[in-house]
């Protein structure tokens, strides 16, 4: 069943990491963000349909402009399983690689924003091991 509605989430995103078909982007959100039962229900075998928002580095002293700027990244993402210590919750963010600009996620890695979940609903269901009809 899918549920639709804007949740903001502040995060710190963690490294990226690759694969054949798929890349992945870590995730850790501060555990006074959301309730334990929240995030089981959002991060566990969930699809995200999620704009990831990257901070603005902050400026030195003597800096008059900003270096770089903020970054969006709209994507569909699947979430398998939840982490958690004492003061963050932990997930991994998987895309297909051909959906996402996999060069302007690797921008996010070990950085500071903000994940929007737009959406989340079940995951597609998987194909049998050895069916190629998908």
């Amino acid at each position: 069943m899918a549920k639709t509605s804007v949740l903001e989430l502040p995060c710190e995103f963690t490294g990226l990491t690759g694969g054949k078909e798929t890349c992945g982007l870590g995730i850790k959100v501060p555990r006074s963000a959301l309730s334990l039962d929240r995030a089981d229900d959002l991060f566990v075998n969930r699809q995200l349909t999620c704009k990831l928002i990257l901070k603005r580095r902050k400026d030195a002293d003597d800096q008059t402009q900003m270096m770089e700027v903020a970054l969006e990244l709209d994507g569909l993402f699947t979430t398998s399983k939840l982490g958690a210590n004492g003061t963050h919750f932990t997930t991994k963010l998987t895309a297909n690689s051909n959906s996402v600009a996999v060069a302007e996620l690797f921008k996010f890695s070990n950085r500071e924003g903000f994940v929007h979940v737009m959406k989340d609903e079940d995951p597609p269901a998987k194909a049998p091991k050895g069916d190629k009809s998908h």
